[in-house]
């Protein structure tokens, strides 16, 4: 009986190929993070629309020529009700941003650990030390309070519960032309945000501080004499008896001021939040995923090319396809003539081809991302791999 080793090598190179190119599709992948529904809920027996893990909600655009010149010139209020969620985020949430399709003109308000930032563009990290103004707001876990951020062109404040926490001369807010409204995600569906959105109302113009003091006393119960009279210790604390939000939104209403945006989350309707400043940009969550926008292989290197080579991640797309590439090399260069530059191209364009499918299945499937980079750490971790299999297996004489 004659044993032929060259077939059961084959043979096990095969399996362990299957094997890898099985696992390399699991965490390329990541089924078990994949979100088909919407996840934007309401809350039992309270008005308000509630973000989970994977939760959007949007309007069509809005933002005319008209309503950015006005804001540019005349200024901007933002009102929000918040209820944060008790964990620290993961990372950088967008609880609320107006965006066009163009990153670097949107305008956020999102979240980084226990701090609320409201910035333009996409200075995230900070690097570029671009204008932005944000507030610790560690001491309102899971209970309800009112951010107001007020702005124009000497500078912006920002208010908790009616009282300044914060100010910068030298930010102001401003929206992007053709910008939709969208809450508890980014456009690409990458950045959740985890909370209660409770009421939410827009200005086109900035509201002078006494406005802000006597807006935040009537939906929280209190006076503007008690409201001044605050002590120390209990400086952000709510006094006085809670007002429902949409008596919040009322007080927006039958005001003087004459809201731009006011959305009640009075759950009046099953997956649309209607637009009670009369404008008609209503809200919709629909219960299905919805993606706003795609990124096909993102160029964007947040930190820097060193820091995103040096990252986990990197190392990850480098070294996991090596496997792949020794085991297919090996496969396709057990014969001795078989030219070794073919079969590295060859091994190398399937491993580019296997790495390209991999990050297109990710524009669909959030919270993955599809990266350029990652593409080209693949296949350079495939071409890696190819040489080292074409070697042993040569050296070996399969």
């Amino acid at each position: 009986m004659v044993f032929n080793s060259g077939g059961t090598t084959a043979t096990f190179r095969g399996i362990m190929l299957t094997i890898v190119v099985g696992i390399m599709l699991l965490m390329g992948l990541n089924p078990k993070d994949l979100r088909l529904h919407n996840d934007v809920s309401r809350p039992p027996g309270s008005t308000g629309l509630v973000f989970g893990r994977q939760g959007i909600a949007f309007t069509g655009p809005l933002v005319s020529e008209t309503t950015a010149a006005a804001v540019s010139l005349q200024g901007m209020t933002t009102e929000i009700v918040l209820e944060l969620d008790a964990e620290d985020p993961a990372g950088f949430g967008f609880l609320a941003l107006f965006h066009n399709g163009d990153n670097q003109t949107q305008w956020i308000l999102g979240q980084w650990h226990h701090h609320l930032i409201l910035m333009n563009g996409d200075d995230y990290d900070h690097r570029r030390r671009l204008p932005r103004i944000s507030v610790d707001v560690s001491q309102f876990t899971s209970s309800p309070f009112l951010l107001t951020v007020t702005s124009d062109h000497e500078g912006s404040h920002l208010y908790l519960n009616g009282r300044r926490a914060k100010s910068r001369s030298d930010f102001q807010q401003s929206l992007p032309v053709g910008g939709r409204l969208i809450l508890g995600n980014s456009a690409y569906g990458k950045n959740p945000w985890s909370g209660v959105i409770r009421g939410l109302v827009f200005h086109r113009q900035a509201l002078e501080e006494a406005v802000v003091s006597k807006r935040a006393a009537e939906w929280i119960g209190y006076s503007q004499e008690e409201s001044a009279n605050l002590g120390p210790e209990d400086r952000w604390a709510r006094k006085g008896t809670v007002r429902s939000e949409p008596a919040f939104i009322e007080t927006a209403l039958v005001s003087e001021l004459a809201p731009w945006l006011a959305y009640g989350m009075d759950g009046s309707q099953p997956h649309t939040e209607p637009d009670r400043s009369g404008h008609g940009h209503d809200l919709s969550f629909p219960p299905g995923t919805t993606f706003l926008s795609r990124i096909v292989l993102s160029r964007d290197l947040q930190g820097g090319l060193l820091e995103q080579l040096s990252s986990r991640d990197a190392v990850l797309n480098y070294f996991g396809f090596i496997p792949f590439g020794w085991l297919l090399a090996g496969i396709l260069g057990r014969k001795p003539q078989g030219s070794t530059l073919l079969i590295l191209l060859a091994v190398t364009v399937a491993g580019f081809s296997f790495s390209l499918g991999i990050e297109l299945i990710q524009t669909w499937m959030p919270p993955r991302s599809s990266s350029l980079l990652d593409l080209i750490l693949n296949t350079a971790g495939t071409s890696v791999g190819a040489a080292l299999g074409l070697l042993a297996t040569r050296s070996r004489r399969f």
